[in-house]
C-alpha cells in the first residue's frame, strides 16, 4: 500500500513523526537527556538524528521501517543500520523528499548549571583576588592559572567551557565596575560555607505570615518554601563572609523568622555593600551585559517598561489551546510589548509559567504555580482553576459531566482566539477537537493527560479574565510576569543585582 501521509513543509510532518516514535521507546528517553539528538540543518532540507554511543540499537530499524510506511522513500532499503535515507515520494516527475542522517557518535552531556555558575566564581575571585586585569574573554583562556582552574571545573564538560566564556568576561566587567573597589571575600560555592546552602537551611524556619500560638509562641501559617522561590540569586558577594552569616544568625529568631524581617536586614546589608546576591544570565555572543539593581529599594521594585503597559497592550496568543487535537494544548503565550512575555506550558503535572526576556539569550525565570493560584483567588471570588491535575476530567466521557461549565469558559476567552471554532454542534467543533485529544496518545504513551491538559487551559484563562476592573487586570497579569522574574513591591523576593544581557 503506498503511503499517503505528506512529509510537510520542510520535512516537519515527518520529523514530527520521527519524533514521537523514537521518544516511544523508552531506552531512549527525552531529547534533553542527550541519548537522541534532532538537529535539523539550516537548509531545512536534511535533518541529522543523532545517537550517543551508549544509546540502544535495536529500536533504529523499527524507526527507520515506520518512516518507511508511512512516509515511503525514494531509494532501496540500507544494508547499514547508520545511513542516509531521503523520505518521501516522486510527484509529477519531481522529488518530494527530506533527507535523514542516522548518525551514531559521541554526544556532548548537558552542562550542569552549578558548572556554569561555579565558573563564574572563579573568574571572580581571579579579577578580586589575584588581580587579574581581563580585557576581553580571550584573556580568561590565556591566563594559565585560570584556564586550568576552569579546566578542572568543566571537567567532563570540556567543549561547553568556550561556549560560557564570552558570558565570564561580560559578568565579571559589569560586577567590577559596579563593585570593584569593595573588599570581598572570597567566593564560595557549593561547599556549605556559600549563602545558597546558607540561605537554604535558614528560609526552613521562615514563613510569609506568622501567628502565635495558644501558649504565645510564634509559628509559621505560610511558609516560604524553596530558596529558589524567594532569591534568584546563583552566588553572593559578601564582606567578612562569616561575620556576616553570624550577625545574620544573631539578628533573627532561631526558631521562627519572618520573611519581612529577613528580607529588611538583606536590604540593609546591600545598601551597607556587605552582601549582595547576584543572578546571572547567559549572555549571547557579541552581546553586552547590564547590571541592575532588583528589590532594594522602591524604584526597583517594579519593571520601567512593564509600568507604562496597560491590560489592552498585553497580547495574548492563545490558539494552541483549541488547535493541534494531537496535543495538550502546546504552550501558549502573552506578549507584554517587545520586551518581556509569559509562555504558559504544558509540563506531567499542568502548568508551568515561564517568564521571557525577549531578545536576549537568557530566560526570565518560572513563576511558582502556588502564587499564580493565590493571585487568582484573591481577585476572584469564584475561582474553579486548581493547579492539582487529577481534578480535571481524564476522559471524554467525564468531560461530558461538566460540559456547561467548560463552554461558559470557552466563550469567554475565545475573544482572545484567532477563527478559533464554536465550542460545539459541527464537526469542527472545539468539542471534536477535545474527543480526538483525548484518545490520542501523549509522547509518553498515556491516553487522555491531552485532552486534561486542554481543559486545563481553558480553566485557567477562562477563570482569569472574569476579573472586570481594568487596573486589577493589569496587576493581575503584570503580577505573574513579576513573580517569575523575582521582582516585587510586596516584600516575597530578596534584594539582588541581576547580571544579564543588554537589551537594546
Amino acid at each position: 500500500m503506498a503511503p499517503v501521509k505528506s512529509i510537510g513543509n520542510k520535512g516537519s510532518f515527518l520529523i514530527k513523526e520521527l519524533k514521537k516514535k523514537i521518544y516511544s521507546f523508552p531506552s531512549y528517553g527525552k531529547e534533553e537527556d542527550n541519548i537522541v539528538l534532532i538537529d535539523p540543518k539550516k537548509s531545512g532540507k536534511v535533518t541529522d538524528i543523532i545517537f550517543g554511543v551508549d544509546a540502544d540499537e535495536k529500536p533504529v530499524l523499527k524507526i527507520i521501517n515506520h518512516a518507511i510506511k508511512n512516509f515511503g522513500t525514494i531509494e532501496k532499503p540500507k544494508e547499514k543500520l547508520y545511513d542516509s535515507y531521503e523520505f518521501g515520494r516522486i510527484v509529477k516527475g519531481k522529488k518530494v523528499t527530506h533527507k535523514v542522517n542516522f548518525i551514531k557518535k559521541k554526544v556532548s552531556k548537558k552542562t550542569p548549571t552549578k558548572v556554569f555558575e561555579k565558573g563564574t566564581t572563579e573568574v571572580f575571585n581571579q579579577a578580586l583576588h589575584n588581580n587579574k586585569k581581563f580585557k576581553s574573554a580571550s584573556d580568561i583562556l590565556n591566563d594559565k592559572e585560570t584556564r586550568k582552574e576552569l579546566n578542572n571545573i568543566f571537567k567532563g564538560y570540556e567543549d561547553a567551557l568556550s561556549g560560557w566564556v564570552h558570558t565570564y568576561y561580560e559578568q565579571q566587567k559589569e560586577f567590577l565596575k559596579e563593585f570593584g573597589k569593595d573588599e570581598w571575600s572570597v567566593f564560595e560555592y557549593d561547599n556549605k560555607k556559600d549563602f545558597v546552602s546558607f540561605f537554604s537551611d535558614q528560609i526552613k524556619r521562615v514563613g510569609r505570615t506568622l501567628t502565635k500560638d495558644k501558649d504565645g509562641k510564634m509559628m509559621v501559617i505560610e511558609p516560604v518554601g524553596r530558596y529558589e522561590v524567594w532569591n534568584p540569586s546563583d552566588i553572593w558577594a559578601a564582606y567578612k563572609l562569616p561575620q556576616v552569616q553570624k550577625d545574620i544568625k544573631d539578628n533573627l529568631s532561631p526558631e521562627t523568622q519572618s520573611l519581612a524581617e529577613l528580607n529588611t536586614m538583606l536590604i540593609d546589608m546591600f545598601e551597607e555593600k556587605r552582601l549582595v546576591g547576584i543572578s546571572l544570565k547567559l549572555i549571547g555572543p557579541k552581546k553586552e551585559a547590564k547590571l541592575v539593581y532588583r528589590n532594594d529599594k522602591p524604584e526597583n521594585m517594579k519593571i520601567a517598561n512593564i509600568e507604562k503597559l496597560e491590560f489592552r497592550d498585553i497580547k495574548f496568543k492563545l490558539d494552541n489551546i483549541w488547535q493541534k487535537a494531537e496535543k495538550g494544548g502546546g504552550t501558549v503565550y502573552a506578549d507584554y510589548g517587545k520586551s518581556f512575555g509569559v509562555n504558559f506550558m504544558r509540563t506531567d503535572s499542568g502548568i508551568a509559567f515561564s517568564t521571557q526576556v525577549k531578545g536576549t539569550s537568557a530566560q526570565g525565570g518560572n513563576t511558582p504555580v502556588d502564587m499564580v493560584v493565590k493571585l487568582l483567588e484573591q481577585n476572584i471570588s469564584n475561582n474553579t482553576y486548581t493547579k492539582d491535575i487529577n481534578k480535571y476530567p481524564k476522559n471524554f466521557e467525564e468531560f461530558a459531566k461538566e460540559v456547561d461549565e467548560y463552554e461558559k469558559l470557552y466563550n469567554i476567552i475565545k475573544p482572545y482566539f484567532n477563527g478559533a471554532p464554536p465550542f460545539g454542534g459541527t464537526d469542527n467543533s472545539f468539542v471534536m477537537t477535545l474527543d480526538k485529544a483525548f484518545s490520542a496518545k501523549s509522547q509518553t504513551g498515556k491516553l487522555g493527560v491531552n485532552g486534561t491538559a486542554k481543559l486545563m487551559f481553558i480553566k485557567f484563562f477562562g477563570n482569569a479574565f472574569k476579573i472586570r476592573d481594568q487596573n486589577k487586570k493589569k496587576e493581575f497579569w503584570t503580577d505573574i510576569l513579576y513573580l517569575g522574574m523575582k521582582v516585587g513591591e510586596k516584600g516575597e523576593f530578596a534584594p539582588h543585582i541581576k547580571i544579564g544581557e543588554k537589551t537594546s
